[in-house]
């Protein structure tokens, strides 16, 4: 019988070298060392993954606040004009008189300008190119009837221009129906990638194992 190292040793047999045990106990502790540090990496890069998520999630969140915004700013314009048109329907048909009718289009001239105007501001703000410049043509005829003092529908002339001022306003329209459509369409395409942004982010967390590929068909079907 002998001890070594509080081990048992087996008559017959040679006890085994201190140095042994002390190469086994640090390959062992050199093991379990590189085993935590591997899953400190992991966590600290599932970590990582999830606050991108979130930040991306945050962002699209951001962005389809943005059109929201725009969205409902492009309707407030179009029901303005429309607005107009009828007034000048109602004067073509003889409902109203030539001066209810020119101050009625004069009282929201000046508001359809400045909506347009913070319109243009707030795309360049939230840095949505696209849309500022699709507005410039607009607010620049705006300024040039401003700077030239013909933005405003005069009594003594609006039955000789009735047919241009309709003309106009029904341009004016389908220009900001075009911007709304394309506000739809960014709006639709926001939502659609800030709901795969969800599922993304909680699938990070490994929370509903079916979400991977039901996200995949319902996204980016075949």
């Amino acid at each position: 019988m002998c001890v070594v190292a509080s081990t048992y040793c087996p008559q017959g047999l040679s006890p085994l070298p201190r140095p042994f045990w002390l190469s086994v106990l640090l390959s062992l502790s050199l093991s379990l060392s590189l085993r935590l540090l591997r899953i400190r990496i992991d966590l600290e890069r599932k970590e990582d993954e999830a606050k991108g998520e979130l930040e991306r999630a945050v962002s699209f969140m951001e962005d389809l606040f943005g059109w929201l915004v725009s969205f409902f700013a492009v309707v407030a314009l179009i029901v303005v004009v429309i607005y107009q048109l009828m007034c000048l329907a109602d004067l073509e048909f003889d409902y109203i008189n030539p001066y209810d009718s020119a101050s009625r289009i004069n009282a929201v001239i000046l508001p359809e300008f400045i909506g347009q105007g913070v319109l243009l501001l707030f795309y360049v703000l939230t840095r949505h190119w696209v849309m500022a410049l699709l507005c410039v043509p607009y607010l620049y005829y705006n300024v040039t009837l401003y700077n030239q003092k013909k933005h405003l529908v005069d009594v003594t002339e609006i039955y000789n221009m009735l047919k241009w001022e309709k003309k106009k306003r029904l341009f004016k329209l389908g220009y900001l129906v075009l911007l709304l459509f394309l506000s739809l369409f960014w709006y639709a395409k926001s939502e659609r990638l800030l709901a795969y942004e969800t599922i993304t982010f909680f699938n990070s967390f490994e929370i509903f194992k079916p979400w991977p590929d039901a996200k995949t068909q319902m996204f980016f079907p075949g």
